[in-house]
């Protein structure tokens, strides 16, 4: 079933509203009432009550039906959760990353998923003049190159389906779902002019102490340079020692 995209929002909303939950940090009480928003931030009652009222819809703020304050709540737990973990990857994979370029001369990078789509947040750059490279923090289509196919490939059967079936129609949807298969059984994934024509990437997966798939790490280079058959056990070398040093110990 295919997502619906969200609405964009004016940047003078954002601003309010971080300016509402930044009106947390340094207060003397963890929870504090529309008036205290109010002249904590300098906006008025209104425009903090329909906001508040958005973030406690997410979760994000909580309010006590007794007191009528509010306070912090889970939903941002979760996305401090999730960045703190992307920083222990990024922290862990540099000193890989960096001996992996030295090895191959080709950019390296790792990739994490966000929803149906994967970002880079790590990279080091070919020395050559003629490089491949990802946008950091730029999302790319999951299902396309081969650190996404790296990251796809270990999603649950229902996941990855529902995926193709958002992003394939017909006979493209069981191909895709084959070349997963195909990834999963054999540990990595090859890409050929995917996202860049003539590039070529080899992605394989990073799990982290749970065991579960939490990044893909991934060399490309252009097609008439790199042979991926050349590099992939140093590609999944260096992605079982980046495992290895997020916790993780084969069975």
């Amino acid at each position: 079933m295919a997502q619906t995209q969200p609405p964009d929002v004016p940047a003078s909303v954002l601003a309010r509203g971080i300016l509402i939950l930044k009106a947390f940090v340094g207060s003397d009480r963890p929870d504090l009432s529309l008036s205290d928003l109010s002249a904590r931030t300098g906006l008025d009652k209104s425009t903090v009550l329909r906001l508040a009222n958005v973030f406690v819809s997410h979760e994000f703020l909580s309010r006590d039906l007794d007191t009528k304050r509010y306070r912090l709540h889970t939903g941002l737990l979760e996305i401090t959760s999730e960045i703190r973990g992307t920083e222990a990857i990024v922290r862990t994979a540099m000193p890989h990353l960096n001996e992996l370029n030295a090895a191959t001369e080709e950019t390296c990078s790792v990739h994490v998923r966000v929803g149906h789509q994967r970002i880079c947040v790590a990279q080091v750059e070919s020395p050559h003049e003629l490089r491949m490279m990802s946008a950091l923090g730029s999302p790319y289509p999951l299902h396309l190159g081969s650190p996404g196919k790296a990251l796809m490939a270990f999603l649950s059967d229902e996941e990855r389906r529902e995926i193709a079936e958002e992003v394939a129609r017909g006979s493209a949807v069981a191909e895709l779902l084959s070349t997963l298969d195909e990834v999963r059984h054999r540990g990595y994934a090859v890409s050929r002019g995917e996202t860049v024509v003539g590039a070529v990437g080899i992605g394989a997966p990073i799990r982290g102490p749970a065991g579960t798939v939490v990044a893909a790490l991934n060399v490309a280079g252009p097609q008439g340079r790199l042979d991926p058959d050349s590099v992939v056990e140093a590609v999944l070398t260096t992605a079982a020692r980046i495992a290895h040093g997020l916790g993780w110990r084969a069975p």
